[in-house]
């Protein structure tokens, strides 16, 4: 059984797990620049401050779902055009 962390996650039904955190299904603020480099810690800072992203918070640490981050990334994707064409 994973141990819980002493942090306790805004909004979801279950707290995190620090196998979820290693297992990369969570990422702090910091962290997300690193996987995904198309983020500076700034715009995500300008994202979660216009609601643009889902975001959880733990204390003061914000925190992003992978999924999340994937599903915006997907929303936010330009097709060109002649690709519609065909």
């Amino acid at each position: 059984m994973d141990k819980v962390t002493n942090i306790s996650i805004k909004n979801t039904s279950k707290p995190i797990t620090e196998k979820q955190v290693r297992d990369g299904d969570y990422l702090f603020l910091q962290d997300v620049p690193v996987k995904y480099p198309v983020f500076s810690i700034r715009l995500l800072r300008r994202l979660v401050q216009e609601r643009r992203i889902p975001f959880s918070k733990a204390g003061r640490a914000i925190v992003f779902s992978t999924n999340d981050i994937e599903d915006y990334l997907e929303q936010n994707r330009v097709v060109p055009e002649h690709w519609l064409a065909s």
